[in-house]
């Protein structure tokens, strides 16, 4: 048998045989698995701030991140929408609704009141004017609320006069008009001895000129019908305080005090 040769082996310094090995650094820096590789495309977006549109494109992963990329900076009043931390998808409207509260201090009139008085040295019919009215001043405090720019709501927190309304005072005449007939009107009978005055009062407030939306006018609310029935022509209010009480007196004679079913038995007091 022929002998094999002697192969001397390597050892280490400590007699141990050596293994070729690949660095630890080189091992730790190869992952086990597939390494995932995240792509993120631009993606179109309307960007509506205040109520301005604005069309942006970018890769801003949340609503908030678009906000700092367009330097967008919100109010703690301001509303946004979709949230923060929503995430961004391609053709998304994100709305910032800019929303802000002020104190506003506005100069307002203040309607003055006004009252009317019995006056007896004044006939029937008769208004005068005793007090002018005159309006008074408020500063009146309001909480505004504007969104985008535009007034939503508002609500008055105080007022200050300023300036006190003075009360219009009004006389009102009640004296009995003089019994005079006009041409071709004569009552007669005994309608002319009662109470016109109060009868006045109680139909119109002794207001020649005054107006019901029923449809009935003057001193004692005469219907166009019946005071064409009784010689009168066009309105009630167009005749004089004289001419209304003998027409109405006519009107008495003819169908006495149940042509004021309401006011009537004031001709007797």
């Amino acid at each position: 048998m022929t002998p094999r040769p002697f192969i001397p082996r390597r050892c280490s310094p400590l007699g141990t045989p050596s293994r070729q090995s690949t660095p630890r650094s080189l091992t730790e820096a190869l992952p086990r698995a597939g390494t995932t590789v995240e792509i993120i495309t631009p993606k179109s977006i309307t960007l509506d701030v205040g109520g301005e549109a604005l069309d942006v494109t970018g890769t801003a992963k949340s609503v908030g991140d678009v906000l700092e990329q367009e330097n967008i900076v919100l109010a703690e009043t301001d509303e946004l929408t979709p949230s923060a931390d929503t995430t961004v998808t391609d053709a998304m409207t994100i709305i910032v609704t800019r929303i802000r509260v002020e104190n506003e201090i506005r100069a307002e009139s203040i309607a003055h009141d006004t009252v009317e008085r019995n006056d007896p040295d004044l006939t029937v019919g008769t208004r005068k004017v005793v007090t002018e009215g005159v309006a008074g001043a408020q500063d009146v405090t309001y909480e505004v609320i504007y969104t985008n720019d535009e007034i939503t709501s508002e609500q008055v927190l105080s007022t200050a006069v300023t300036e006190e309304a003075v009360t219009e005072v009004i006389a009102v005449g009640t004296k009995p008009a003089p019994q005079t007939v006009d041409p071709g009107v004569s009552a007669g009978g005994g309608a002319s001895g009662l109470n016109w005055a109060a009868l006045a009062r109680c139909e119109s407030s002794g207001n020649a000129r005054a107006v019901n939306p029923a449809g009935y006018y003057g001193l004692y609310q005469f219907s166009l019908a019946t005071w064409a029935s009784v010689g009168g022509t066009g309105n009630p209010v167009d005749a004089t305080p004289a001419e209304q009480t003998n027409r109405a007196q006519i009107l008495y004679n003819r169908s006495g005090a149940g042509q004021w079913p309401h006011c009537g038995p004031r001709l007797f007091g």
